[in-house]
């Protein structure tokens, strides 16, 4: 499937109607159109070559998208640099459920492996779990449908960089525990019977040209 297709036909499934297994429609149509609300990070506010691009950023391509297949939902950018899953979940009313969405795409996870000085994560492997769990579990509550993204893959000589190499590689490098939060969020996923939309995947073939500086960043071609 093209990169650029990736997101915006995991929403279809979620936007359209779909058959579930007795082949009955499953009630997950927005009806009139509601929002949908794209929540993360610093890479869905849409941070590219140092600085938000309102234009190149994924949430406004995948507005164009749908308005292409017909479907003219809202689709608001709910991304704040530096949060880690903790954060989203503290402002989670404030910034996502107060537009009564029909569809909510959860990106988080940089800055929760992210480490400190002292060896710490932003957040702990076991409470990033429990907070993105607990997003997906109030977005579902108010009767939007969740849609999880995995982790935009890193690469390593670009985040080594501008990040201290030491601290990572006792614990196996930045790709082991990438690796551990990637799959915490499937896991999540899994537990809850949601598809996740698999940006490891997406990117896997052309992860030099789709990534930007510090290489924890997608560049232009990587939000497309």
């Amino acid at each position: 499937m093209p990169v650029r297709r990736t997101l915006v036909m995991a929403l279809v499934a979620v936007v359209l109607p779909v058959g579930g297994p007795d082949g009955r429609p499953l009630s997950l149509d927005p009806g009139a159109g509601g929002p949908v609300v794209v929540f993360g990070n610093s890479i869905t506010e849409g941070y590219i070559g140092g600085e938000i691009d309102t234009v190149s950023r994924y949430s406004n391509l995948l507005r164009q998208d749908l308005s292409r297949l017909g479907r003219e939902n809202r689709v608001i950018n709910a991304g704040r640099g530096g949060d880690t899953s903790r954060d989203g979940y503290l402002r989670l009313d404030d910034d996502v459920l107060r537009y009564d969405p029909s569809v909510v795409t959860v990106l988080f996870g940089l800055n929760d492996l992210l480490l400190a000085g002292d060896g710490s994560p932003g957040t702990a492997l076991d409470d990033f779990r429990l907070y993105l769990g607990a997003i997906v579990d109030r977005v579902r509550e108010s009767g939007a449908s969740p849609v999880l993204l995995s982790l935009v893959p890193v690469v390593p000589e670009r985040f080594y960089e501008t990040h201290d190499r030491s601290l990572y590689e006792p614990l196996g490098g930045i790709e082991a525990i990438w690796g551990d939060y990637d799959r915490a969020v499937r896991g999540v996923a899994e537990a809850r019977g949601l598809t996740v939309v698999d940006l490891q995947a997406a990117f896997s073939d052309s992860l030099d040209l789709l990534m930007g500086g510090g290489g924890t960043h997608p560049n232009e071609r990587g939000h497309r």
